[in-house]
């Protein structure tokens, strides 16, 4: 039922927006916090992929730069909105960290792993990991106005229009060599063109256009935000097309539900940052069809929303702890959008979710992915928080 046709549905629910905006906004802060009395590699200026049992005691000292630019692009974040003298300083510390050891001089873009002394042991160049630094530096510079961060961000766009994008056929390919050679497959599916893959770099041109007048940045989100309309979304199911080849078959017949909200909620931000009201409609009127599919199709047997719906991709239905997190900002942005009660519940209900997990928030959370992502929960958690109290209060 859409709240605006219904007054006093509209009055009881923005009493619980309201509620519900300061959760999320003191769970993000929580989250924060807890980072910030963990500890960090003083001498080496980086922080642990990983913390041990004991939440105290670093047991792997090997570093991703998708773990690093997270962390950055969160305390860049959360700097900027709150002011916070403390998350401007470990901003700053990750900035510089990722810029002496990540970025390869030589050759251009990030490193993928390092050892415990900065030395790369990793050097291919994986797109997703590429895009996730534009996402994160640009961030920084629009916390601290570094132009150095802005011009590694522009190197790194244009460094991925040169090697990744493919011009024939449209798209982006996966990871090369470290010198951008040799374009290599990536994931649990081997796959030339691969959705997180896009989903990241639609992400990191939309942050990179925010601060850059750049007018080929801005045609590039254009690009990819039309690619995966029209190549990612099935017409007749709307779930997102995982893992495809050089020419758009698909080679998967796996259904995720989290990569479908966290589409959902990424799409119309790219479009209404381009302002195109075509584009934005066609956007918000996807990301709502894919939140209602989400709510029809992503309950299993114990009342959860599944991960992933899939006889091959996966050993099972995996909760993988990211996929709660964007469950919660998918069904958020939909009732921003369609201001639709059933979305708001929907988002309370994942909210519960999250919270009766019992998951650590830790910077070094516990453990990698099955696809072995790096990517780490409390990340997703206090984005989708910050993104949720955005939504609400542009709402009421």
């Amino acid at each position: 039922m859409n709240i605006s046709k219904n007054k006093t549905l509209q009055a009881l629910l923005q009493h619980r927006a309201e509620r519900f905006r300061e959760t999320l906004k003191t769970e993000a802060i929580s989250i924060l916090d807890s980072w910030i009395h963990n500890p960090e590699d003083l001498e080496k200026r980086g922080v642990y992929d990983r913390i041990g049992g004991d939440n105290h005691m670093p047991y792997r000292r090997e570093r991703s730069v998708v773990h690093h630019t997270q962390m950055l692009w969160t305390f860049a974040m959360a700097a900027r909105l709150t002011g916070h003298a403390l998350y401007r300083r470990l901003a700053d510390e990750t900035w510089h960290y990722l810029r002496d050891y990540f970025v390869d001089e030589m050759e251009g873009g990030v490193f993928w792993r390092l050892d415990d002394r900065g030395e790369p042991l990793q050097t291919q160049k994986k797109v997703y990991a590429q895009a996730f630094t534009i996402y994160a530096f640009s961030e920084y510079y629009r916390l601290s106005g570094n132009r150095e961060a802005l011009r590694q961000s522009l190197e790194t766009f244009f460094l991925l229009e040169r090697y990744s994008s493919d011009r024939v056929k449209g798209g982006y390919l996966e990871a090369f060599s470290r010198g951008w050679m040799a374009p290599e497959e990536e994931g649990p599916v081997p796959a030339a063109k691969t959705l997180r893959t896009h989903l990241h770099i639609l992400e990191a041109y939309t942050n990179l256009c925010r601060v850059s007048p750049d007018a080929t940045v801005r045609e590039s989100l254009r690009t990819i935000t039309r690619c995966i309309l029209d190549r990612f979304i099935d017409p007749e199911s709307f779930h997102l097309r995982l893992y495809l080849d050089e020419d758009w078959r698909s080679i998967s017949n796996g259904i995720s539900h989290s990569y479908d909200m966290e589409t959902s909620w990424l799409l119309p931000a790219a479009a209404e940052m381009l302002e195109d009201p075509e584009l934005t409609t066609i956007c918000k009127q996807t990301a709502l069809t894919i939140a209602r599919s989400t709510l029809a199709g992503s309950i299993d047997k114990n009342g959860e929303k599944k991960h992933e719906s899939t006889p091959i991709t996966y050993p099972d239905p995996q909760r993988q702890l990211w996929s709660r997190p964007e469950t919660l900002a998918g069904f958020l942005n939909a009732f921003r959008i369609g201001r639709e009660a059933e979305f708001f519940v929907a988002a309370e209900e994942s909210w519960q979710l999250i919270k009766a997990g019992n998951i650590e928030t830790l910077p070094g959370d516990t453990g990698e992915d099955e696809t072995g992502d790096p990517n780490r929960y409390s990340y997703h958690q206090v984005r989708a928080c910050l993104l949720g109290v955005n939504y609400l209060s542009a709402l009421f």
